[in-house]
């Protein structure tokens, strides 16, 4: 049998032999073992007492004056007997000292007798320790049946035990060489003197990885003894089990038992039975394989999903930090981090670690096709984000059979991530839409006037995808409230929304993207402006602009002027020969090719290898722009994008 002891353990086995030197005993006494545990002046055990208002040097001068004679139990006895207790009641087979304690008093009628006048009664001890608050009618005992399976009689009985004590020199060697549990190298302290162990000091240098107590009572650090891989905590049936009826309900392993147990109860008998502990309810027993085999199944689910919760945040924490460079979206994952942080914590590791077999985990040996292809970072976070949302569903379902109210909070965590997702994939949309756009609508209110708004609604409707407002002649204020209105109407109507030149304006009514001329804002600088989410369009007239621009990490390019045009006057006109040039430059970045472009030129500037098209003059001064879009879509549409 192994064990998962703390420090505080491993230094009361090594202080109860010594206690048996010092009072000149060769065989260690159960006594023995209580004085070790006072040792601990600032240990759970001496905590427990304070809270009982017991003097514990008036506990120790008892003992040290008393004529029991007790031996203690093979110490496999007495730490089974521990760890059963604190499963039962912890639902966490770490055993810290004042398990230990308990296992103690219960070892012996004769010592609990002598025990209780002192304070130390055993009841009122497990009560506080269970966290009942009750102390007056505290819970039944459940370690009575450990002793009575390992012993030779129904309560340990030193007569029968002859051969079988724990001896201060061996102390167990044949433990030793199998491995349950460390000894701890030998201390020179005093009665009342506490020693710092190396395990210790080690068990301190990782308190990150440790759940912390859910008390205020000191926790004594874990340390990881070995445990059998895929191991099921230990069960046991209590000794009042043994005289209920079979239909009378049983105490069972069932962490934290609640709402969740009615779909267990209903599945029938046909299914795997779970351990259920409601009350009114026939609970399974763990003597049962089929149970002990499903907890073990559904802890391994709770481990791997959570191990699958935090690498996926940390996946997307790195790609907002580093590839979005976005301080908005990295605080809202780290703050995501921490929930799920705290939120597993009440899923003990120590309970996790006890289920875990990844030797014995037959999905490490499979693979998919496309596991291990990937083409893009943001390919790389969508899939976590996937890999989250999955997980945390998991949890969600298995976490039922742990506890109701963690579960629900797994569901809160999940619609987190989907907020998360709507963030992340939002500039995305906005790529998608723009690589998907074909025809471009540059429009001024005030050359268009009071009809604009219909003008602009039926260019939409012919099939512009994108629409830039252009405003040089407007006060700041007036310039802010036409554009609210018609980032609105692009809203609605489900187009990309541009203002030109302003990025202030655009981020003032939150605007797809803002395009920059060559003598406007740097793109570096107006990227820094808007954050990631908002697109940036740059004018550009020489294949040297084309390179630039994308170096800057401009979305999507302007490129001409391919014709004369009335809207904006050029002293020179790149042409054809500039689109044939900034084609071939920019194969991966969208390009609009602009500038006295109509429906009679049109075919030149595709026969170029432009496959996008950005106009003015040509929509705003028709009568109905409407059928005028459609006509250029037309001819766009029937050519494939690169």
């Amino acid at each position: 049998m192994e064990f998962l002891t703390s420090p505080g353990v491993e230094r009361a086995l090594t202080a109860a032999s010594q206690w048996a030197a010092r009072l000149g005993s060769e065989v260690v006494q159960l006594t023995h073992f209580i004085l070790a545990l006072l040792d601990e002046e600032e240990g759970r055990v001496i905590d427990l007492l304070g809270r009982l208002g017991v003097q514990p040097t008036e506990v120790r001068q008892q003992l040290l004056t008393t004529t029991l004679t007790t031996p203690a139990p093979p110490v496999e006895v007495l730490l089974a007997a521990a760890r059963d207790w604190a499963i039962a009641h912890r639902q966490d087979p770490q055993l810290l000292t004042d398990d230990l304690l308990l296992a103690i008093l219960h070892a012996d009628p004769q010592l609990a007798a002598f025990m209780a006048p002192l304070g130390l009664d055993i009841h009122r001890l497990q009560a506080l320790r269970g966290n009942h608050r009750d102390l007056d009618n505290p819970p039944p005992s459940s370690l009575e049946s450990v002793f009575t399976s390992q012993t030779e009689s129904p309560i340990f009985d030193p007569s029968a035990a002859s051969g079988k004590a724990f001896s201060r020199d061996a102390m167990s060697p044949a433990l030793h060489e199998q491995g349950h549990f460390r000894p701890v190298p030998p201390m020179a302290a005093t009665p009342g003197q506490t020693t710092t162990t190396t395990s210790q000091v080690s068990a301190r240098s990782s308190t990150n990885d440790v759940d912390p107590p859910s008390s205020a009572a000191p926790q004594d650090s874990p340390s990881l003894l070995p445990i059998s891989a895929g191991r099921t905590p230990a069960s046991f049936t209590t000794h009042q089990d043994s005289q209920r009826s079979p239909t009378s309900p049983q105490t069972t392993l069932c962490p934290n038992p609640g709402k969740g147990d009615n779909d267990t109860a209903a599945m029938g008998s046909s299914q795997p039975g779970l351990p259920l502990s409601h009350p009114g309810k026939a609970a399974i027993k763990l003597e049962d394989c089929s149970a002990t085999s499903a907890i073990s199944s559904w802890l391994r689910i709770l481990d791997v999903n959570c191990n699958r919760c935090r690498e996926a945040l940390r996946v997307l924490d790195d790609y907002c930090r580093f590839v979005r460079n976005d301080p908005v979206l990295t605080a809202a994952v780290k703050e995501l981090r921490h929930a799920f942080a705290a939120w597993e914590q009440r899923l003990p590791l120590t309970l996790r670690l006890t289920a875990r077999n990844t030797p014995g985990d037959v999905g490490t040996r499979l693979m998919g096709s496309g596991e291990y292809l990937r083409r893009s970072v943001s390919e790389v976070a969508l899939a976590n984000l996937k890999r989250l949302q999955e997980a945390l569903r998991s949890l969600e379902e298995y976490g039922k059979l742990h506890d109701p109210a963690w579960a629900a909070q797994a569901e809160q965590l999940r619609y987190q991530v989907y907020n998360l997702e709507a963030q992340l994939l939002r500039p995305a949309t906005r790529t998608v839409r723009l690589a998907q756009a074909r025809l471009y609508w540059l429009f001024s209110t005030h050359t268009i006037g009071d009809r604009w708004r219909w003008q602009l609604e039926r260019a939409i409707a012919g099939g512009v995808q994108i629409v830039q407002l252009r405003e040089k002649n407007l006060p700041d204020r007036q310039w802010f409230q036409v554009a609210q209105q018609v980032a609105d109407c692009c809203r609605q109507a489900g187009v990309l929304f541009i203002v030109n030149d302003r990025a202030d304006l655009a981020c003032g009514v939150e605007a797809d993207g803002v395009h920059l001329g060559q003598e406007d804002l740097p793109i570096e600088l107006a990227r820094r402006l808007l954050g990631p989410d908002t697109l940036v369009g740059c004018s550009t007239h020489a294949p040297h602009q084309v390179e630039e621009a994308i170096r800057a990490g401009a979305d999507y390019l302007g490129v001409g002027p391919v014709f004369p045009s009335p809207t904006k006057p050029f002293d020179h006109f790149p042409g054809l020969e500039f689109v044939r040039q900034a084609t071939t430059l920019t194969r991966h970045v969208p390009a609009f090719a602009l500038g006295g472009i109509t429906l009679d030129n049109l075919s030149q500037v595709l026969a170029a290898g432009a496959r996008r098209i950005a106009v003015s003059s040509l929509l705003s001064h028709a009568e109905d722009p409407a059928p005028i879009a459609r006509q250029l879509r037309t001819a766009l549409d029937a050519v494939p994008l690169p």
